[in-house]
């Protein structure tokens, strides 16, 4: 799992109103993924904020999550628990979300 955090100077300029980001689109990969793999992520309040679904193509086994919950808005900075749930077997883990 990459680590999401980019560390920023105090002499970086302020970006254009309309460009949020200069380092890219915010997302996280989830690599080495089984076929028909299912990702849960939850908050540590254990409330349901996405399910990504990964389809059975066996030469790309990864998922990205644009950082977005169900209903299209941006996740706020936090922990995240996830769940990768597949005829394999389950994994859980944690995400740090640092904006």
């Amino acid at each position: 799992m990459p680590n999401p955090y980019v560390s920023a100077t105090a002499h970086e300029l302020p970006l254009p109103p309309a460009i949020t980001s200069g380092r890219g689109e915010r997302k996280i990969d989830f690599i080495h993924l089984p076929a028909n793999a299912q990702i849960h992520i939850f908050t540590t309040r254990g409330e349901h904020v996405v399910t990504l679904q990964h389809d059975d193509n066996p030469f790309d086994g990864s998922v990205s999550w644009n950082l977005k919950t169900k209903e299209n808005l941006d996740v706020a900075a936090g922990v995240y628990f996830y769940l990768i749930d597949s005829s394999v077997g389950q994994k859980k883990g944690k995400i740090a979300i640092i904006k």
